[in-house]
């Protein structure tokens, strides 16, 4: 891998400037092939504040993590190059995948910190969308390129999330995604995208329109447990 440059500052060290600056944004392109974040005049007015230019250089480059470990947690949706896409949204009440991806992102970042993991949050935790009744948890690991760890770690995150919720546990399945392309590309050692429940409007709801946030939450948390324990039998 090649050195970084002298003076340049990678993703992970730009994110932690935005944090600690009181910036709740994420920094794309940290996870394979550049996006529209990297040459953004948004980004260019961030790093201009933060007294920039800086160099993007390889993020395994980044400063050591607390214990040798570190998640990265892309939110799904949102804001695109021509538009801001919402996932799928919730009729009765307007909630969009979107926002609850944030919330469990959020609740899984918490949960991981706490555990001693170093996190980067992006704009895949996601929920599922479909047209028929049905509820269950799964996790998707690339049809091609994912390994028994990408398999392992999705059926693990399956299961946790499926037993928090009390719903089906759909299991892993594989998918050709690519941003789980992207990943494997990249040298991640196991990447996975979480599907965390079915949001679409049921009948009887399930869950209640009322208990998305929760369930999004605990959905997080969960996600993050199966995370910790994968880490653990494979330390």
């Amino acid at each position: 891998m090649p050195a970084r440059p002298e003076n340049s500052e990678t993703v992970w060290h730009i994110q932690k400037r935005l944090r600690d600056l009181g910036f709740d944004i994420a920094v794309d392109g940290d996870l394979g092939p550049p996006t529209f974040w990297d040459q953004s005049e948004t980004l260019a007015a961030i790093l201009a504040h933060l007294g920039g230019p800086v160099t993007i250089a390889d993020p395994r480059d980044a400063a050591p993590t607390r214990n040798g470990k570190h998640v990265y947690i892309d939110i799904g949706h949102g804001q695109k190059p021509d538009r801001f896409d919402p996932g799928a949204v919730h009729r009765g009440t307007n909630t969009s995948e979107h926002s609850l991806n944030i919330i469990a992102a959020k609740a899984c970042e918490t949960r991981l910190f706490e555990a001693g993991f170093d996190v980067t949050i992006d704009d895949l935790s996601r929920h599922n969308s479909h047209g028929a009744p049905a509820q269950g948890a799964e996790a998707l690991y690339h049809r091609t390129k994912g390994g028994t760890a990408d398999r392992k770690l999705a059926a693990a995150a399956a299961k946790e999330m499926a037993k928090e919720l009390g719903i089906r546990n759909r299991g892993a399945k594989p998918a050709g995604l690519s941003v789980l392309s992207g990943a494997a590309d990249v040298g991640v050692p196991a990447s996975i995208l979480a599907e965390m429940y079915f949001m679409h409007e049921q009948n009887p709801p399930n869950p209640p329109a009322s208990d998305m946030v929760i369930w999004s939450h605990r959905a997080g948390e969960a996600l993050a447990r199966s995370i910790i324990a994968y880490n653990k039998s494979n330390a």
